[in-house]
């Protein structure tokens, strides 16, 4: 699954379905060549967020959530123009739960800016 040079429409329901397989190389081209991710969290709180940039960082980010032994699922999407945002759930192996809610915005069919706020189980 991969978006054509030729389209400039982002899809978020190919998002969800590259997530929802954890296809991490499906989902890394989605991300434009110089994206940028902001991921907070409580070790990395809003005035020093973690920051992943760059179509190398993000893959492998995305490889090395995307190859955990856990299940994720899109549970809310919305999209309007450039810009949207979606809630993903995560399950490990274990039980153990992770929330994240992000927003993004894109260009020429990728994501190019995305901010994303996540909590975990204990």
């Amino acid at each position: 699954m991969s978006v054509s040079t030729q389209d400039s429409m982002f899809r978020i329901d190919d998002f969800k379905s590259a997530v929802e397989s954890a296809d991490a190389e499906a989902l890394a081209a989605l991300y434009d060549d110089d994206a940028q991710i902001d991921m907070i969290n409580q070790n990395s709180p809003p005035a020093n967020p973690r920051r992943i940039h760059g179509k190398d960082e993000i893959s492998a980010y995305l490889k090395d959530v995307y190859n955990r032994d856990m299940k994720h699922f899109i549970e809310q999407r919305v999209q309007q123009g450039d810009t949207g945002a979606f809630v993903e759930r995560c399950r490990y192996a274990d039980g153990v739960g992770v929330l994240a809610a992000s927003v993004f915005e894109t260009r020429n069919g990728r994501i190019f800016r995305q901010t994303t706020v996540e909590a975990w189980d204990s």
